[in-house]
């Protein structure tokens, strides 16, 4: 289990540099590193704060990754591989039950450079996971509240938030759903939640992944209480029909296509 020691700020700062001069010149090597999980070898600079942080390790003259970290517009997220190749027993691999969802980039990325967000907004991005939506938020966003069921991935969040000089814009809470957030309103709530179905034996699988027998589990919960936590918006008709407008538009979202639950 991986988990980032946040005290020293100075050292995480040191790595965004080093990653950015390894992806744009290294670029075949960083992707051996960070996707493919190869040993790698290093003679020209010094990656010691990629160590000293726990972002790498080293095995005699090699480095190998301990997390994926995925580079988009100038931002570097780090989190976990959802399934590692030194993760095997025999020929199957095996996930981690407080894994950080690894970053596909059909999804997360999308949200995170899509999402309209003003300057004065206060953001919710709710099982921020690696924290990649909320980091890119908090670039124009008043505030980010980060919140996350799993410890591990709060830590992972606050980590990049470091990483990517935004700490100062976020704020980082555990817990189930709304509940580290009662009372609050937002302008912007964003989430990415589990919608994975599985049967009922949450315990079996990852934190991220479990969504219930038909997958929806999170989502039903998420549209029952989501309203109550955005701010009102001035609407001709009232706040009457502002408020089932948003149980439509959260409803919508709960549309299947192809298969797949539309976020």
């Amino acid at each position: 289990m991986n988990i980032f020691d946040l005290m020293d700020k100075a050292a995480i700062r040191e790595c965004k540099p080093i990653l950015q001069e390894l992806y744009r010149k290294h670029r075949k090597k960083y992707i051996d590193l960070f996707f493919y999980e190869k040993g790698i070898s290093f003679d020209r600079y010094s990656l010691k704060p990629l160590v000293k942080t726990g972002i790498l390790r080293k095995r005699e003259n090699r480095f190998r990754a301990n997390v994926q970290v995925f580079p988009l517009s100038g931002k570097f997220i780090c989190t976990d591989f959802n399934y590692s190749m030194h993760r095997k027993i025999g020929k199957t691999y095996t996930t981690q039950k407080d894994g950080v969802w690894g970053i596909l980039p059909e999804e997360t990325p999308l949200l995170a450079k899509r999402a309209i967000v003003n300057k004065e907004d206060i953001v919710l991005d709710l099982a921020t996971g690696s924290g990649m939506i909320g980091i890119f938020c908090a670039d124009k966003a008043k505030k980010v509240i980060a919140t996350d069921i799993n410890p591990k991935a709060i830590n992972y969040a606050h980590f990049n938030a470091i990483l990517n000089g935004v700490e100062e814009k976020m704020d980082f809470r555990v817990g189930d759903l709304f509940a580290p957030v009662k009372g609050m309103k937002f302008d912007l709530i964003i989430w990415n939640g589990p919608t994975v179905a599985t049967p009922k034996t949450p315990e079996k699988y990852p934190v991220y992944s479990y969504g219930g027998m038909d997958g929806t589990e999170f989502t039903h919960k998420f549209i029952d209480e989501a309203f109550k936590y955005l701010k009102p918006w001035v609407d001709c008709s009232g706040m009457i029909a502002q408020q089932e407008q948003i149980k439509c538009l959260l409803q919508w979202i709960t549309l299947k296509e192809n298969g797949k639950i539309i976020r």
